[in-house]
């Protein structure tokens, strides 16, 4: 029968026009029976009859080719046969049966690559935008149905906006029709990954309706509403305003969701938030510590990772720093030091060397075994990880109470090694941790044992100044023994060190160099070495 109603599509008579589209539309509800009609050849007609001056026939056409158009193969044809710019034209219809058949043909067709610009090309922005004003919430829907597909597009996206979308979409997302809401939540989650989108979705008032979506009792929608606050607080002049606007308490609560993707989106929000010094301590203030400490022992690691960045950048305040480990977030973020994901044990070492800046968390770091899970890091072979733990070690080997802990845990033979770490970060980190080490007298001659003069020595010719003034002022520390002067000597630490005494060098680094050749020309068997080593040694040093 087929062949026979595709054949009435080219009578003259309207009104086999129309129940021929009515069959058409009827069978092609029926999946198995799209890819049939099309191959008998019923797209072209039916676009043609989009033309038609009949409102029945324009709604059953519209009708048949919006069910055809669910395949994917009729996708295509139905845009090489010109049926864009028709079905949009019958978007400014009188009629809201033919525009709602026409928007839900256009959504379909935005499915199939390169159409959706096609469609915004064929002036399909204007109409569709218009529907969403419409009292009639199907229009509504099916129109942000297609909006939602058209705005995947990075071309569309700043399109939609600028043709005045913004304001139909904050109003939808009001709305008391839920599907209505989320789609529009959706469209404007597309939206907020545009740069230029991502200032004005602020500047017109898009944040409060959107945190507003926080509190649904549809989880999709929340989620969707967190990504789009994700997404916008990328941008550095919306970090503050988001917080202002009241996003914070919503987005604390979900913390507590047990829905990982809920607890995810409102971590990536807060991960955001919390870059901006200003929301730092806002964040902890609006409660934010007991919920991100119950997340750091969450089973997921990627709920890990992201909470342990959020906590690394409040940590950066110092009045943060007590309360974290006051909120009892110290000891699952020392757990997560021995976690097998690389990522979650860097960002706890950072976080750990951001607290551990403070004396009293110092002394809680190492009561709680901080320093064993540090020392074992230093043998992880990543270099972000060295760092942070090298950076951590630092920070505790400045009170007196870590010093022996640190070597006792084996912590002299990784930090000797990371010496010659190709990043300056790490060197500086250990040579920093080894000078306070060897403030001890034990350590410097387990520092000796391990091997450790000759590659501080090699260091002193640093480009690195810092590196320079930390490791003279290491050997500085280690010549106060007559014993390791002798290793400095022999391992040909004199031209080095008499080099730092250059006019060139800064007067910190001059002050640690001429310190330790002082120490070893105490031993008066060392005075030859220290007069022929670099030439004009003595004078240099006067």
């Amino acid at each position: 029968a087929i062949p026979a109603v595709i054949d009435l599509l080219r009578s003259r008579d309207v009104k086999l026009h129309e129940h021929a589209a009515v069959i058409l539309r009827n069978l092609a509800i029926n999946a198995e029976n799209e890819k049939a009609i099309a191959d008998e050849g019923a797209l072209q007609p039916l676009v043609a009859m989009l033309m038609s001056t009949e409102l029945p026939v324009l709604e059953h056409s519209a009708g048949a080719l919006r069910n055809l158009s669910v395949n994917p193969e009729n996708k295509a044809q139905i845009v090489a046969a010109g049926g864009v710019g028709p079905l949009v034209s019958l978007l400014m219809s009188h009629s809201p049966r033919i525009q709602l058949q026409a928007a839900m043909a256009i959504r379909n067709l935005s499915l199939h690559p390169g159409t959706d610009v096609v469609i915004v090309n064929e002036g399909g922005l204007e109409p569709l935008i218009s529907m969403l004003y419409s009292s009639d919430d199907v229009l509504q829907e099916a129109a942000v149905l297609a909006l939602r597909n058209l705005s995947i597009s990075d071309e569309n996206k700043a399109k939609v906006v600028r043709q005045g979308g913004l304001p139909a979409l904050m109003a939808l997302l009001g709305s008391t029709n839920v599907s209505v809401q989320e789609q529009a939540i959706v469209v404007m989650r597309n939206l907020s990954l545009d740069p230029e989108n991502e200032v004005r979705m602020v500047e017109e008032g898009a944040v409060p309706p959107i945190v507003n979506l926080l509190r649904s009792n549809v989880e999709a929608i929340q989620e969707h509403a967190a990504v789009t606050l994700r997404n916008l607080s990328l941008n550095d002049d919306n970090e503050v305003r988001i917080v202002e606007e009241g996003a914070l308490p919503p987005l604390i609560a979900m913390l507590s969701s047990v829905k990982t993707p809920l607890q995810l989106q409102a971590v990536g929000v807060l991960r955001n938030l919390s870059v901006k010094m200003e929301n730092k301590l806002t964040v902890v203030q609006e409660g934010a510590l007991p919920p991100l400490a119950k997340l750091l022992e969450s089973p997921e690691e990627e709920v890990q990772l992201q909470v342990s960045v959020v906590v690394r950048n409040l940590a950066v305040n110092s009045s943060n720093k007590v309360k974290i480990v006051q909120a009892n977030l110290l000891n699952p973020l020392l757990k997560l030091l021995r976690s097998p994901n690389v990522r979650v044990q860097e960002q706890a070492c950072a976080t750990i060397q951001n607290l551990s800046v403070n004396d009293e968390n110092k002394l809680k770091i190492i009561e709680e075994g901080g320093i064993r899970a540090l020392v074992s890091l230093l043998a992880v072979r990543d270099l972000a990880v060295q760092e942070h733990g090298c950076g951590a070690l630092r920070n505790l080997s400045a009170v007196e109470e870590a010093r022996n802990v640190m070597v006792f845990e084996g912590g002299l033979p990784p930090l000797i090694a990371l010496l010659r770490s190709q990043s300056l970060a790490v060197q500086e980190h250990a040579c920093v941790t080894l000078r306070h080490l060897t403030a001890t007298e034990n350590n410097r001659q387990k520092l000796v044992k391990e091997n450790g003069i000759l590659p501080l020595i090699e260091l002193l010719r640093s480009e690195s100044e810092e590196i320079q003034e930390q490791t003279a002022g290491t050997l500085h520390n280690l010549a106060i023994d007559a014993e390791i002067r002798g290793v400095i000597v022999q391992k040909q630490g004199l031209p080095a060190l008499i080099e730092l005494l250059a006019p060139s060098m800064g007067d910190k680094i001059q002050e640690q160099a001429i310190g330790t050749i002082r120490n070893i020309s105490v031993s008066p068997q060392y005075e030859t070495e220290i007069v022929t080593a670099g030439g004009g040694a003595r004078g240099a040093a006067v």
